[in-house]
């Protein structure tokens, strides 16, 4: 039997029904993909819950210690030792907060990367559809930005971002590319994909939406200590409550049939 097409790699930090629902979420939207999961725990409360989620689900488990490193660096050291522990021809930079919803998510960006050699990577720079008004507001601000030289904060360049990114291993390989090097998750990566020769391709935001959903800052919001009112981004919060609260995310977290390692026959944990 072959191994599995997609490393799924998942870095979690202290949300555990969040990435609970992430890994339900795959297991019961996933189809006709051989693929792997691996979590890379970055400061569980409680470690051994994880691992025995980790060892029933028949996941990869990395553990990996966060004191003293940022949230964002934590981040991508953990994709990085996710692709170094895996060998699948594809790896997907996954967040907790991104939840699968439709059968077909996996397959769509498969078949989207697997439409020209040249292509690399897919995925998007954010996984939000903005409203007329906002976009105006976006590009008059990028507007005065410039009349001042300073160029503009919505005029650069996007690129592919970590929370549902799928590369092609060999163009990583080939070219020596570490999401670990001191830039947001992603943009070194993209750059020098493009740098060498290959494609990175956006994907259409309304066509990842169907598929996907992205609780933007969700494992923030869940960890927020009280001291700085801003973080807490009350929008955000009531927008996150609301999705948990939704008949059919509370099925999948009342699924414990889907914690059971039976249609992943590629995964061992580690």
């Amino acid at each position: 039997m072959g191994g599995p097409v997609v490393s799924i790699l998942i870095p979690h930090y202290k949300t555990p029904e969040l990435l609970t629902l992430c890994l339900r979420s795959i297991r019961k939207y996933t189809k006709n993909v051989p693929y792997e999961v691996v979590i890379i725990d970055n400061g569980s409360d409680d470690p051994d819950s994880i691992r025995q989620q980790a060892m029933l689900g028949g996941y990869k488990l990395i553990v990996k210690s966060q004191e003293g490193i940022s949230g964002g660096k934590a981040h991508r050291i953990a994709i990085d030792e996710g692709i170094r522990r895996t060998s699948a021809p594809f790896v997907l930079a996954f967040h907790t907060d991104t939840i699968p919803v439709r059968e077909d998510w996996l397959t769509y960006h498969l078949e989207q990367i697997n439409a020209h050699p040249k292509i690399a990577a897919v995925g998007s720079y954010k996984l939000e559809l903005l409203s007329p008004f906002k976009l105006a507001c976006q590009r008059a601000e990028d507007f005065f930005q410039k009349l001042r030289g300073r160029g503009g904060m919505h005029s650069k360049s996007p690129f592919i971002r970590s929370h549902c990114a799928l590369y092609r291993r060999s163009a990583l390989d080939k070219l020596g590319l570490n999401y670990d090097d001191d830039q947001t998750a992603g943009l070194g990566v993209h750059r020098g994909l493009e740098e060498g020769g290959f494609e990175c391709r956006f994907l259409p935001v309304s066509e990842l939406l169907k598929r996907i959903v992205h609780l933007n800052h969700a494992t923030t919001i869940l960890n927020w200590d009280g001291r700085d009112e801003k973080s807490r981004r009350t929008r955000q919060t009531r927008q996150l409550q609301q999705f948990l609260s939704r008949a059919e995310v509370r099925g999948i977290l009342a699924d414990h049939s889907l914690d059971q390692a039976m249609c992943m026959p590629y995964a061992k944990a580690a």
